[in-house]
């Protein structure tokens, strides 16, 4: 197939360099193969040395085919196929449904991938979750594997309305080379650099090998999203490596400052809490479909050089297009912020982000880190578990003003800290169903403020 089909519809590829692992959309027509039994495409391969069906079937073609049907349209036995023998490999399609798709005339054939689900698959190919369910009705999207027909007005690889897409030259160039004296930041998918790009502070984060799922989920929310409480995307690069490139924001994260030398004062922690409320509130409110971030806590939560919070790193963030909990096929977040729910059944709804926020409330309140270790005890107790032994206890004003951090010495409203910690509370409850919405922990913030 000439490179120009391939490119045409991989808008995203600008370099003869592809990602191992990579996506890439191949055009083909879809066939009525076996006198109208079924739909598919034939294609050609040349068989190399130690080529088996199965090699052929899950690592070349990506799972589009299987063994089976590889050996019911080739006559070579399975153990000895000949070299340089040109196969048949059959993969199949759809040409959708007549009374459905008059919209739809073109369809993917999407192998699925271990990790990836129906609302992961909906966000990356951007297309409905009810309209991939309607064209799949016997699929088990949680299963990791099987082939999925996704209907299409038009495809394209990566595509960003209000992204700009950089080249890797620029970047490194923006970056120092990206040098360890550029280098301001590491988590779990990459590492995040200072740039000056087109003379703007900027941030770029170089995203790990294993980052490729983030990546995606990072890019496409956040050139959805768009709110003056959550970290802006500015761009992305595919060349290389993958590269997300953000806003700078200068003043680091709260748990730098938190557990820094600096003193917060008591009215900056509230407005720093008022504004993570409303980044939170607007993803799960205010867009359609809403937004899980599943990853809230101190170090994600940036502070600019007024001292105004913005919520950042969407890496982890599940797309929702329902009110209902679903489950949850990866194991992810931070230790700490997580509600039992969530590490018990897998199930993820809007009020693992409000649990995690009462943990922020908490660390807002002592400065203390989600898991604490203590002078004197063995194991490490969460900050919930901390705060709810002073619940517990008898005077629960003073045990609470023991957890107070004591950088604030007295210069605080101690009804203010208080009702702090009781909004923190309420959202750290077991029950899910008995934690706020977002929307209410705003207006408990407003009043408090």
């Amino acid at each position: 197939m000439p490179s120009n089909d391939i490119l045409d519809w991989n808008t995203e590829i600008t370099s003869t360099f592809i990602l191992t692992e990579s996506r890439v959309n191949v055009p083909f027509r879809c066939d009525c193969l076996n006198n109208g039994e079924f739909l598919g495409h034939v294609f050609s391969y040349i068989v190399s040395a130690n080529d088996t069906y199965d090699l052929i079937a899950t690592r070349l073609y990506s799972s589009l085919t299987n063994k089976e049907l590889l050996m019911r349209d080739n006559s070579y036995p399975e153990n000895n196929i000949p070299v340089h023998v040109t196969l048949n490999v059959t993969v199949n399609c759809s040409c959708g449904n007549k009374d459905v798709s008059k919209d739809y005339g073109l369809f993917i054939t999407y192998p699925m991938r271990p990790g990836e689900n129906l609302s992961y698959i909906a966000l990356v190919t951007n297309t409905s979750s009810r309209l991939i369910e309607m064209y799949n009705p016997m699929v088990n999207f949680s299963a990791g594997s099987g082939l999925l027909y996704i209907p299409g007005k038009g495809l394209s690889g990566i595509h960003v309305d209000k992204s700009v897409e950089f080249s890797y030259e620029e970047l490194a160039k923006s970056t120092d080379n990206f040098s360890i004296s550029n280098k301001i930041g590491e988590g779990g998918f990459g590492t995040v650099y200072y740039a000056e790009l087109r003379g703007k502070k900027a941030a770029i984060k170089r995203m790990n090998r294993e980052g490729r799922t983030e990546f995606l989920a990072e890019l496409i929310i956040l050139t959805r999203v768009h709110h003056l409480n959550l970290v802006s995307l500015i761009g992305y690069c595919v060349e290389r490596s993958l590269f997300l490139v953000y806003e700078f924001i200068e003043n680091g994260n709260l748990s730098q400052h938190l557990r820094g030398k600096d003193v917060l004062t008591w009215s900056t922690r509230v407005q720093i809490a008022m504004d993570s409320a409303r980044g939170l509130e607007y993803i799960h409110e205010h867009t359609i479909p809403f937004y899980i971030h599943r990853d809230v806590k101190s170090a994600n939560i940036l502070i600019n050089e007024n001292f105004h919070a913005k919520i950042g790193d969407f890496g982890l963030s599940k797309l929702v297009e329902s009110g209902n909990p679903t489950l949850n096929t990866r194991f992810m977040g931070t230790f700490g912020y997580m509600p039992p729910e969530y590490g018990h059944s897998g199930v993820i709804s809007r009020k693992v982000d409000v649990y995690a926020f009462g943990v922020v409330l908490y660390e807002l309140i002592s400065s203390k880190d989600a898991v604490v270790k203590e002078d004197g005890v063995d194991e490490a107790r969460s900050l919930v578990a901390l705060f709810d032994e002073a619940y517990s206890h008898s005077n629960q004003i003073e045990a609470i003003s023991r957890l107070i951090d004591p950088k604030l010495h007295d210069d605080y409203p101690l009804d203010s800290v208080y009702k702090m910690a009781q909004l923190a509370k309420a959202c750290t409850e077991k029950n899910p169903e008995m934690r706020p919405t977002m929307k209410s922990v705003v207006v408990a913030l407003m009043v408090l403020s």
